[in-house]
């Protein structure tokens, strides 16, 4: 038996595989089964001392009730530390209670987590008046780290043009932008997000002369940091449409960190287009 596996929820078996082998550990992926009344059968393959269970959690509910059988069948199974590798981790956004009766998912889901693992890896959670992972994960060890370095990395490989502008799609943005801007020496801006409900109706970029509409905008190239990257990429076609043809178009290169079920594609390639 190997000291350290990895396993994961079938959604996320291609990326953890190519991390098992990045490590050289073995790999397996967890198998749910589904019944017709909407209940499921999960089955992990066999315990290691150290288990790790790679499951981003977009699109979370059902992959939540996966993870506590998985991780229950792990421990019955001989597991003596499990850890949860989510590169997205859900429901971080709601940490507080902004009307009367609504429920802090922060709290709750870091709660459930820290019962079922014993560390629990992410990467750059959307902790938006939380200072610290820690606090989300009581009693067990937390990270959070920053993709920006391997994102500069994978942009310094394109060739950069000295013009081009790293732009964000909403202040929550600002930090990562800024990061990744500095690594690069580019300059960097954040659109100011409209909503109306739960969806997005329009991002507008900050600062004298610069709209989503504004030919001074449409006329650099620009880098897309961001997961809300189809509005800024709808922002830049407009630009484009409303602009003489002879212009330079635009180039977007969104970092894709979710699956896109949008648009029937499911990549997690770094900076997929």
């Amino acid at each position: 038996m190997s000291a350290a596996i990895i396993q994961s929820l079938p959604s996320s078996s291609r990326d953890a595989a190519r991390l098992a082998a990045r490590l050289g550990i073995p790999f397996h992926e967890i198998a749910i089964h589904g019944f017709p009344d909407g209940e499921i059968r999960v089955t992990a393959a066999p315990a290691s001392p150290v288990t790790i269970i790679y499951a981003s959690l977009d699109r979370p509910n059902e992959k939540l009730i996966a993870l506590a059988f998985a991780a229950e069948a792990l421990r019955r199974g001989g597991a003596k530390r499990l850890v949860l590798l989510a590169p997205y981790l859900c429901y971080m956004r709601q940490d507080t209670a902004f009307h009367e009766g609504e429920a802090i998912s922060q709290k709750v889901i870091g709660a459930l987590l820290a019962g079922w693992f014993d560390r629990v890896v992410t990467v750059d959670a959307h902790l938006h008046r939380t200072p610290d992972i820690a606090a989300v994960f009581p009693g067990i060890a937390s990270d959070n780290l920053s993709a920006m370095p391997a994102i500069a990395v994978a942009l310094r490989k394109t060739g950069l043009d000295p013009a081009t502008i790293v732009v964000g799609p909403d202040a929550e943005s600002e930090p990562w932008v800024s990061d990744l801007a500095s690594r690069l020496r580019l300059s960097h801006v954040v659109a100011q997000k409209i909503r109306r409900g739960d969806c997005l109706r329009r991002d507008q970029v900050p600062g004298p002369g610069i709209h989503c509409r504004a030919s001074n905008f449409d006329r650099r190239r620009y880098r897309l940091l961001g997961r809300h990257h189809d509005s800024l990429r709808q922002c830049a076609d407009d630009g484009r449409r409303d602009n003489d043809r002879r212009r330079r178009h635009a180039r977007t290169v969104p970092g894709a960190t979710l699956p896109r079920h949008d648009r029937g594609r499911h990549s997690l390639d770094p900076l997929h287009p």
